[in-house]
């Protein structure tokens, strides 16, 4: 929810060439925003925010998961692969997720965005990449999405071909490096096709050679900031889950540092990172209305302290 504050902010606040957003990426609870957002064609952002804010402020815990029949917890802790039954995600995601400008297989023109999102196989301890370009089915696509934010003991794994996924983000949880090099592929198939519709048949001026500037904005929606009051949350699946979230924030600013490793010298690629700068009320599971506009109103003051704090940076520079 911290995500879609934020994604909010930027589509209605900066130039519209910004998130006109050509790769959109996404691991865990992010695989449904991302392709929420992917849906929706180049042109049409402020249609998906505005889809996602709608899906986010009506959703209720009821349409993610629901306790196993007959023994409730218990069953799922000792013979299920989660603590709850996720049946009503699926259902959900199959009546709000476009399969039809999303799939490269479907006979309706496609999203003219390209959409990456992963799972962690649990037996091989890999990454597989869902994309476009693999998924053939909205069977597959649903999938795919529920086994990336399949939070490992709270939500069941998936089986996908004989092998048993889990969230994305316990293996690789921000794929920045793969969404900056596909959108080099994409600059380098545009500077291509410019050059064969030359009609003189010359070579590129320096000057006219497309050098596409790649800005990456990595939107982080994990606690960083201490809970306030801990034992007010003191219960199996929240210590489970900030269990899981201190790995998963280890392995998101890990690759979010190589990223910029690797990129920082390079003059076409920005990163944008974007924190929680506040306590996010509530957890995962929650689904709470007034916690969920809490924390996309939070997002929204992150992106917009973000800015604000690099125009000061910049005025003091040129001062």
């Amino acid at each position: 929810m911290q995500t879609v504050g934020v994604l909010k902010y930027l589509v209605e606040n900066r130039p519209k060439e910004e998130t006109q957003y050509n790769v959109v990426t996404g691991n865990s609870c992010g695989s449904i925003n991302a392709l929420s957002f992917a849906q929706f064609p180049i042109g049409k952002e402020k249609d998906a925010i505005q889809f996602i804010l709608d899906k986010w402020h009506s959703i209720k815990s009821s349409d993610v998961y629901t306790e196993w029949k007959p023994f409730g917890l218990a069953q799922g802790f000792l013979y299920e692969s989660g603590l709850f039954n996720t049946a009503p995600l699926y259902q959900y995601l199959y009546q709000n997720i476009n399969d039809s400008t999303l799939l490269h297989t479907s006979p309706i023109p496609t999203s003219n965005r390209y959409w990456r999102i992963g799972a962690s196989n649990l037996r091989k301890f890999s990454y597989r990449v869902f994309t476009n370009d693999n998924v053939k089915t909205k069977k597959d696509l649903i999938r795919a999405i529920v086994a990336s934010s399949a939070i490992p003991g709270i939500f069941p794994a998936v089986d996908i071909d004989g092998e048993l996924y889990v969230d994305g983000g316990m293996k690789y949880m921000t794929p920045i490096s793969d969404a900056i090099e596909k959108c080099k592929n994409l600059t380098r198939k545009v500077y291509n096709n410019y050059t064969s519709l030359k009609s003189n048949g010359d070579r590129l001026s320096p000057h006219e050679k497309v050098q596409g500037r790649i800005t990456i904005d990595v939107i982080l929606a994990i606690n960083s900031v201490p809970y306030p009051k801990l034992f007010e949350f003191n219960t199996t699946p929240f210590i489970l889950l900030e269990t899981i979230y201190n790995s998963a924030m280890d392995i998101l600013l890990r690759d979010l540092e190589n990223a910029r490793l690797i990129y920082k010298d390079d003059p076409n690629v920005q990163i944008r990172a974007f924190l929680p700068k506040h306590w996010l009320p509530g957890y995962f599971i929650g689904f709470n209305a007034k916690e969920i506009s809490d924390m996309i109103d939070k997002g929204f003051s992150s992106a917009q302290q973000y800015f604000n704090s690099t125009r000061t940076e910049i005025h003091i520079h040129h001062k």
